[in-house]
């Protein structure tokens, strides 16, 4: 990767690839993932993880949705979800990253297996140092979305990161991504 100061640069981003944007409140991180994830959702289901609701003019989604959309870009911010004991609902970020993390890739893989065509998808994650601290092996940290971001070429499941606390994100994050903004 070549460092540029000053100057546009053009590329063009996959959607099985590893993209982590990082900048400081008001560098137009949050912009440029929104511009990305709108063009990037006209070929692939991107599913955006912001509890924060930074992004209120993207749909908020029941999990429901998660495996009849092939385009386009929604938002969870919860989860609630009937299991046999209950209903299981959180507003955790980690936990939701973890859940849609393992689910997409649990189908993907079974679809694959199965010789069937896979799910073309993306996981974007706002604030991802607050979602994966740096601290031990990534796999000890958060394993299904290391899953995602280390095999996640192999079964056409991208991820985009975004944080303001580059120094927060775990350094297998940023050694697995093909692209830093």
């Amino acid at each position: 990767m070549k460092y540029t100061k000053g100057k546009f640069v053009r590329s063009d981003i996959q959607t099985n690839e590893r993209t982590i944007i990082l900048g400081r409140t008001g560098t137009g991180k949050s912009l440029f993932a929104d511009t990305l994830m709108t063009y990037l959702g006209k070929k692939v289901f991107v599913v955006l993880m912001d509890v924060k609701n930074e992004y209120i003019h993207i749909p908020v989604v029941d999990f429901k949705v998660f495996y009849k959309q092939k385009r386009g870009v929604v938002r969870i911010n919860q989860l609630k979800i009937k299991t046999k004991t209950g209903v299981f609902q959180t507003d955790d970020l980690y936990k939701i990253t973890e859940f849609i993390a393992s689910n997409l890739f649990k189908y993907n893989q079974k679809l694959k297996e199965a010789g069937k065509p896979l799910r073309r998808a993306m996981i974007c994650v706002e604030e991802l140092g607050s979602v994966c601290r740096k601290g031990g092996r990534l796999y000890d940290v958060m394993y299904n979305t290391a899953k995602i971001v280390s095999q996640g070429r192999g079964v056409e499941i991208g991820f985009i990161g975004i944080s303001q606390r580059p120094q927060q994100v775990h350094t297998d994050f940023l050694s697995q991504a093909d692209h830093i903004i």
